[in-house]
C-alpha cells in the first residue's frame, strides 16, 4: 500500500476506540514495534496485515482504503453490495489462496485483490453481485 494516509488512518481509528499500540498488537498476533513501524509507514502494510488490522479494530476495509473524495461519490452511486465490494474481495482472496497449487504472496494476493475489485467496478451496478457470486462459485468449484 503506497498511499501515506492509510498509515495514518490506522493510527486515528486505533487511537478513535482507545486501543494502545500493545493491545493491537497483541490482537493481531504481532509485536508492538512492528504495528508502530506500519502507523508510521516505515514498513509496507500487507493486504494480510491491513485485513488482520481491520479486523481488530472493527473498521472495514474500504474505510481504510478508500479517500474521503472518492468515499463520497461512492456513497451516491453504491447499493448495499457496492458499499462492501472491497470486503467481499478480500475475504474471497484470503479463503481461496491457501488452496491454489502455489503459495501466494501477500503482494500477489493484494494483486488479485486489486485486479478482481477493479474489474467489478467496471460492470454496471446491477451486475456486481451476479458477476462477484459467479466469480466465487467458480472458484470453489476449481479448487475443490
Amino acid at each position: 500500500m503506497d498511499d501515506p494516509q492509510i498509515y495514518e488512518k490506522l493510527r486515528q481509528f486505533r487511537r478513535a476506540r482507545g486501543i494502545s499500540v500493545d493491545q493491537l498488537a497483541k490482537e493481531i498476533g504481532e509485536n508492538s514495534q512492528k504495528v508502530g513501524r506500519i502507523e508510521r509507514g516505515q514498513r509496507s502494510l500487507t493486504v494480510d496485515y491491513l485485513l488482520k488490522i481491520s479486523k481488530a479494530l472493527e473498521t472495514p476495509i474500504e474505510t481504510i482504503l478508500v479517500n474521503q473524495e472518492s468515499k463520497e461519490l461512492a456513497v451516491e452511486s453504491s447499493n448495499s453490495f457496492d458499499s462492501n465490494i472491497l470486503n467481499a474481495v478480500v475475504v474471497l482472496i484470503e479463503e481461496t489462496s491457501h488452496k491454489l497449487p502455489v503459495k501466494c504472496t501477500s503482494q500477489q494476493k493484494g494483486e488479485m485483490i486489486s485486479k478482481i475489485y477493479e474489474s467489478i467496478l467496471k460492470l454496471p451496478s446491477e451486475n456486481r453481485y451476479s458477476f462477484f457470486c459467479l466469480l466465487r462459485d467458480s472458484l470453489n468449484i476449481i479448487l475443490h
